[in-house]
């Protein structure tokens, strides 16, 4: 027993002085190869950060190449002298020690195995499902370039992608990695974050597409002279669509955990959206319709009345559209918001006996200032614009000849109009908190309402007109 672990022990210890030693031999194949490649002056290959393991080994394929200065002569004799140009484009590489290399295509017998990081991919599978697997990867690669003193700069991280249907088509599958982007050009910086991407999809009887489809992205970053002009982090969107209990079922989750914009800090925040108890018999029909307007095959206003028709029937047991929760934090505070909008099951056939039956309640906070900063921006355009109109008209030559040209009215001084929309929002919701539009809860405004018997309610009061500005 001793004599046999000990043989054991001695062939382990073998097998690792053995991949130990093959990464020196590859390390010195690689490298004897490359140089004895031709070598032109304007262009050279080389490895760079050779980082020998155990089992495995990374390096950088690296290719520089430089076009000095230069005369370029046209048709026409013109000389221009065209400036140098440099670029450096780099490929990460993975070297796999032997003598017995585990890839992504197998297992191999050998020395050594040389890939790009992730390995470059692709083939198609029939796997015992019946499932036709289609798979591809992209390696890393990064390229630099300067031409005339400006500097350009790209970099791929790498791609892995996975999509898969069955053999009629009946059910889709996805898996979408881009492990990160990033460029630089003069002043502008950009950067992406891991990007995924997963869906898992089915075909129902009536035609609809139903699963789960999730896209997260980690990071985008943009910085124009030094200056972070540009953050997200953390987006995540979700939809899933499900025909449970003989109804449809939709939910849109969508998430962010940070965004800045101009030196403002937005973020976290939420968004979590469903649409609940939708027949799935009339579905189909609706697409239909919305798709005929799309294309414009047929008339859009015979489209829309027959989306009207089937309306009674998609919303027969018990349609709900709730906004479950919005909250979205902002410089200003946080704005806030959810509402339910529903209708009872019903056998009803005429639209507008199904619209006296709906019912809805819900509530929006916003900060004060916000909503007073948004309001201050639109009327500041709709003045901008009005007296752009104006002035344009006044400019226009009379068509009497005898009639002098009028003379343009002078332009508003950018501080003027910022007063008057200033002045005029002040005073619009001051009239809107005066009728009971909206209510003041701290430093925020609040909007509730409430929707029953064909009356709508705004924070406990019958709503009308008057009560707009």
């Amino acid at each position: 027993m001793k004599k046999l672990t000990g043989i054991l022990v001695s062939l382990v210890a073998l097998i690792l002085i053995a991949y130990y030693a093959l990464g020196f031999i590859v390390e010195s194949s690689l490298k004897k190869n490359i140089s004895a490649a031709p070598q032109i002056s304007m262009l050279k290959v080389h490895l760079d950060q050779y980082q020998r393991g155990w089992f495995s080994s990374h390096a950088i394929l690296a290719v520089t190449a430089h076009i000095p200065e230069h005369t370029s002569t046209d048709k026409n004799g013109v000389a221009t002298k065209m400036p140098p140009v440099d670029f450096d484009l780099s490929f990460p590489l993975t070297i796999n020690h032997g003598p017995i290399i585990f890839t992504d295509s197998g297992i191999r017998f050998g020395i050594g195995h040389i890939t790009t990081r992730p390995e470059t991919h692709y083939n198609v599978l029939i796997n015992y499902f019946n499932q036709i697997l289609y798979r591809y990867t992209f390696p890393a690669v990064a390229f630099k370039s300067r031409i005339g003193g400006q500097d350009f700069q790209f970099e791929l991280l790498g791609v892995k992608a996975l999509f898969g249907t069955s053999a009629n088509l009946d059910k889709l599958n996805s898996d979408f990695i881009l492990y990160g982007l990033s460029g630089a050009a003069s002043k502008v910086v950009f950067k992406l974050g891991k990007v995924l991407h997963y869906s898992k999809l089915f075909r129902t009887q009536e035609g609809l597409w139903l699963g789960d489809s999730q896209l997260s992205i980690s990071s985008i970053n943009l910085n124009i002279a030094d200056e972070k002009t540009f953050s997200l982090a953390g987006l995540d969107f979700g939809l899933n669509a499900d025909n449970h209990a003989g109804v449809l079922n939709f939910k849109w989750d969508v998430s962010l955990d940070k965004l800045l914009v101009e030196d403002k800090a937005y973020g976290p925040g939420v968004l979590k959206l469903t649409i609940k108890n939708i027949d799935p018999a009339a579905m189909p029909l609706v697409n239909q319709q919305v798709s005929n307007i799309l294309q414009k095959s047929q008339d859009p206003q015979l489209s829309m009345m027959a989306i009207l028709y089937e309306m009674p029937k998609l919303l027969s047991k018990g349609a709900q559209l709730e906004l479950e929760e919005m909250s979205f934090k902002v410089p200003e505070g946080k704005i806030t918001g959810h509402f339910k909008i529903w209708v009872p099951k019903n056998n009803l056939t005429d639209p507008q006996l199904l619209l006296q039956k709906v019912l809805g309640e819900g509530q929006f906070k916003a900060p004060m200032s916000l909503v007073r900063e948004l309001m201050v921006a639109s009327i500041t355009d709709s003045i901008t614009k009005q007296a752009a109109k104006t002035a344009q008209a006044q400019s226009t030559p009379q068509q009497v000849a005898a009639a002098p040209v009028a003379t343009p009215a002078p332009a508003p001084v950018a501080a003027d109009v910022k007063t008057q929309a200033q002045q005029k929002a002040d005073k619009t919701l001051q009239d809107m908190v005066s009728k009971g539009f909206l209510n003041v809860e701290g430093n925020d405004y609040v909007f509730n309402f409430k929707l029953e018997n064909q009356q709508v309610t705004v924070n406990g009061q019958p709503f009308n007109p008057d009560m707009l500005p």
